[in-house]
């Protein structure tokens, strides 16, 4: 295969793995190419799985220090 089509074609024959995909995304429409990558990455978090880790400090202390700090800002 020659040319531009076949030089696409072999970047993404050799670049594209399982674990880092390559993908050909249309970009003549703004709003489609934004949504297209928009879900592949939401596609990629959710296959990783990924969570918040466990606080390793008191969270209900934070909490009221956090919220101590905002009140004379927030008083009237």
């Amino acid at each position: 295969m020659g040319g531009l089509p076949g030089a696409y074609s072999d970047a993404l024959s050799q670049c594209s793995t399982d674990h880092a995909p390559w993908y050909v995304v249309p970009a003549n429409r703004k709003w489609y190419r934004d949504w297209a990558v928009a879900n592949l990455v939401l596609e990629a978090f959710d296959e990783m799985r990924l969570s918040y880790p466990e606080a390793d400090f008191d969270l209900d202390a934070e909490r009221r220090r956090l919220e101590a700090d905002r009140a004379p800002a927030m008083a009237p």
